[in-house]
């Protein structure tokens, strides 16, 4: 649902880019032969109007992608989720880590202090 809702949100912004570089005869074309109010002030500054188009085109969009995953793997092997713990708790996330690092150099055998320090 919100994927296709973000795709219609990226076909207006290209209509309406496409629309105000086009002028009035994209207007014509679909119809409308009286100019809108809005659309002279649009003509008068089709750069501000393209760059605003787009960006808040693509803000509105990416908010629909969002997923708020954010997740830490060490040596292929997954050290933390967000969306598995529910939220993002710094001190457990560098306590996760740390401990897959420690795992991981105990089981390669040696010191894991003298390793740690090669890194």
């Amino acid at each position: 649902m919100n994927l296709a809702i973000a795709k219609g949100i990226s076909m207006l912004q290209m209509a309406f880019i496409g629309v105000v570089l086009a002028g009035e005869s994209a207007l014509r074309m679909v119809g409308i032969n009286n100019n809108p109010e809005w659309f002279a002030a649009v003509q008068e500054n089709k750069i501000g109007a393209c760059m605003g188009a787009w960006f808040f085109g693509n803000s509105i969009v990416s908010s629909f992608h969002s997923t708020g995953a954010f997740e830490v793997y060490f040596d292929g092997k997954e050290v933390f989720s967000k969306l598995k713990t529910g939220g993002l708790n710094a001190q457990q996330l560098f306590g996760d880590l740390d401990a897959a690092i420690q795992s991981h150099y105990t089981t390669q055998g040696g010191d894991s202090a003298q390793k740690s320090s090669a890194l």
